[in-house]
């Protein structure tokens, strides 16, 4: 499975367990926007510098973090940190493919 595809399941896998009430603030077109954001962000990692491990995982939540708090305040800050946790840990899972 490929970085992105992995970051919208594991994405959408985190909107589905927080609950509809954790999704209410959220359009549909918010909700693709962040799925989609995931996926870009994910697809640029590999491109990123690591110097030490988990580097790359790190910068890449450090960014999903940035985009929720700057595009979609609107969520939970305790479902922001469970998004761009689910980014980084596709990221340490595919190694390979982050490299």
């Amino acid at each position: 499975m490929s970085l992105t595809t992995a970051a919208k399941v594991e994405v959408l896998g985190v909107l589905v367990r927080a609950g509809r009430e954790a999704r209410a603030p959220l359009s549909p077109s918010d909700c693709h926007t962040v799925v989609e954001t995931s996926a870009h962000l994910a697809e640029i990692a590999p491109t990123l510098p690591e110097t030490t491990s988990g580097e790359r995982a790190r910068a890449t939540r450090a960014a999903m973090e940035l985009f929720l708090s700057h595009d979609c305040p609107q969520i939970a800050p305790e479902l922001r940190d469970e998004l761009a946790s689910a980014v980084e840990h596709v990221v340490v899972r595919h190694p390979s493919s982050a490299s």
